[in-house]
């Protein structure tokens, strides 16, 4: 949903405020969220109201039994990141080969979480320690009956009820994990926050889970055999160009050697400017050079510009002598010139003139 608002809205300071109404918990929240991005850009607002339904991607409209408040698809990215080699398979190939991968991965998961010692997982653990950090700059107040009023710096406050494991600022309730809000007041009372995380945290439910393994199973010559008629693959139809692996990215994510700007433009990371080695002046290189250099002494024939060095050899005849110039060639150029009816030679890099040969 964002890329498609970025298309039309770029921007961080948009960027930020369609976030901020994403994450919003609560309805104050998510009306207060619109209406500072209707007041800085309506044209976004009018977007955003025409957009899906909230309670596909704002956390004020998603369902308490589900305790998740996740907004992105990073398990589905993930999971295609791993089939990424079988994809290339057959159907029954890639089946296969997703089924040892999974078999595989439950093992290592139920291995490493017996190393684990407390109610909940590592990954869980560290998410709430995480939260504990910003709980900090909380002060809880308690009423003597499960209640406290928590009040943050900025005068935020927000009331905490640990027996009905509530707060109002709806976080705790989406997500099944204590808020900072109530990290705070459980640790005023001496407790560990991790054992007021949800159910469907617990290590005891999680290996409920994993005893549902895949089991191992023979190689193909060792199946049973059937009557049934062996089928031909269908023709195979080979599609020009490159098949690709990768996924299509949007026009918001950095791609290789390309980044998006804040006006949704692709720049060059890097802007390389040629110069030439022989005159040192920019937009050409020594073998498109024109320029022709002065000769040592000043005077006599000016040397020309070297050929460049995938130039054919070229052959041609003079009073009966031949004479070859190459690009790779590091003899001089000659001048011939007749005097008193036989041909002479007068090497250009000499610093006298022609009138010097004999």
């Amino acid at each position: 949903m964002y890329r498609n608002f970025k298309k039309k809205h770029p921007g961080e300071v948009l960027k930020e405020k369609f976030w901020s109404i994403a994450a919003a918990s609560t309805m104050e929240f998510y009306e207060a969220a619109l209406e500072e991005l209707r007041a800085y850009d309506q044209q976004a607002h009018a977007w955003v109201k025409r957009a899906a339904p909230p309670h596909h991607w704002c956390k004020a409209f998603f369902p308490l039994h589900v305790k998740s408040d996740m907004l992105v698809n990073n398990l589905s990215e993930t999971f295609n990141s791993h089939i990424l080699n079988a994809r290339e398979l057959p159907v029954i190939g890639m089946v296969e080969w997703i089924r040892q991968f999974i078999m595989e991965r439950i093992s290592n998961r139920v291995y490493w979480m017996r190393k684990c010692s407390g109610p909940v997982g590592p990954a869980i653990k560290a998410l709430i320690e995480e939260r504990e950090k910003f709980s900090r700059k909380w002060k809880p107040i308690s009423n003597g009956k499960g209640g406290y009023q928590v009040r943050g710096p900025k005068g935020e406050q927000f009331a905490v009820y640990l027996r009905d494991r509530t707060c109002t600022c709806r976080l705790w309730q989406i997500s099944g994990l204590p808020c900072c809000h109530a990290i705070s007041a459980i640790l005023k009372i001496g407790r560990n926050p991790n054992d007021y995380a949800d159910q469907c945290y617990s290590r005891d439910l999680f290996f409920q889970i994993y005893e549902n393994v895949l089991y191992p199973i023979s190689g193909k010559s060792l199946w049973p055999q059937s009557d049934i008629p062996i089928l031909d693959p269908p023709l195979a139809c080979v599609q020009p160009g490159r098949p690709k692996k990768a996924r299509r990215k949007g026009s918001s994510e950095n791609r290789s050697g390309v980044h998006v700007g804040t006006n949704n433009v692709q720049k060059l990371k890097k802007h390389v400017i040629m110069h030439c080695r022989r005159c040192g002046q920019a937009g050409h290189n020594a073998a498109t050079c024109k320029s022709v250099p002065e000769n040592n002494g000043g005077e006599g024939c000016s040397q020309p510009a070297p050929a460049p060095k995938h130039a054919r050899k070229s052959k041609g005849t003079n009073n009966g002598s031949s004479t070859t110039h190459g690009a790779n060639s590091q003899e001089p150029d000659f001048a011939h010139v007749e005097v008193q009816g036989y041909s002479s030679s007068c090497v250009n890099s000499q610093p006298h003139g022609a009138e010097d040969c004999h």
